[in-house]
């Protein structure tokens, strides 16, 4: 028995982090890697990404792109090589396998459960004494849209109910 409030945000996050898709997804919703990367390329050189100090998505000397993908957007090689160790799928060799449903899915949800993404896990924000909807965002990213990411999982936890 799982605790519907922690499967609630976990679908709220993947609803957010997908564009509303609930598809794996490459960041910026581009159709390649090439264009992925001149998308961010611009909106960087434009300081519409205010707080990335280097550009994690340019190609490195393997020609590889650590950026965004999945239903969780997975980015920088050293979270590639984490998620890689915790689901048991060589991301590094081949980062695009992140954008696999079924792949997509282990990293969102063994990440969210075991606090790969930043240290923080589901069980921290949802058990027996606490529900914070608002708090739990800080699995993924801060405190960045938490309101919103709380309303989207009240609504999946409303509907699973």
């Amino acid at each position: 028995g799982g605790d519907l409030r922690q499967l609630a945000y976990i679908l709220a996050t993947a609803f957010h982090e997908t564009a509303a898709t609930m598809q794996p997804v490459r960041e910026t919703l581009a159709a390649s890697d090439d264009a992925a990367i001149r998308i961010l390329d611009r909106a960087f050189a434009t300081g519409r990404l205010g707080q990335v100090r280097t550009p994690y998505w340019r190609r490195d000397a393997d020609g590889k792109s650590w950026l965004g993908r999945g239903l969780v957007q997975l980015t920088h090689k050293r979270n590639y090589q984490t998620m890689s160790d915790v689901i048991g799928v060589d991301l590094v060799a081949q980062p695009e396998r992140a954008l696999e449903p079924q792949v997509s899915a282990a990293i969102l949800i063994e990440g969210m459960l075991r606090g790969s993404f930043t240290g923080r896990r589901l069980s921290q924000y949802f058990d027996a004494s606490r529900a914070d909807w608002e708090g739990a965002r800080a699995i993924i990213n801060g405190n960045d849209r938490a309101a919103l990411l709380a309303g989207y999982g009240r609504a999946f936890h409303a509907t699973l109910t």
